[in-house]
C-alpha cells in the first residue's frame, strides 16, 4: 500500500531531496517538475526518469503519478 500518492508539482516538491537523489539524476528531477507544470520538458530525460517510478515507489513506498 502506498504511503502517498503524488500528482502534482506542490506534492512533488515535498519529498526530499535525499530522497530523489538516490533514484533519479538532477536532469530527471527536474524533467518531472517542468511536466507537473505542464512546461516542455527533454523527452529523453522524463522518459530516463518515468522508467523508474516503480524502484522510487519499492523503496519509499511513495507513487509518483505525473
Amino acid at each position: 500500500m502506498y504511503t502517498e500518492i503524488i500528482n502534482t508539482s506542490e506534492n512533488f516538491k515535498k519529498i526530499p531531496a535525499e530522497q530523489l537523489k538516490t533514484v533519479f539524476s538532477t536532469a530527471e528531477i527536474q524533467a518531472i517538475l517542468q511536466k507537473a507544470n505542464g512546461e516542455k520538458t527533454i523527452r529523453q530525460y522524463y522518459h530516463r526518469a518515468k522508467k523508474k517510478y516503480s524502484k522510487f515507489e519499492e523503496i519509499y513506498g511513495i507513487k509518483i503519478n505525473i
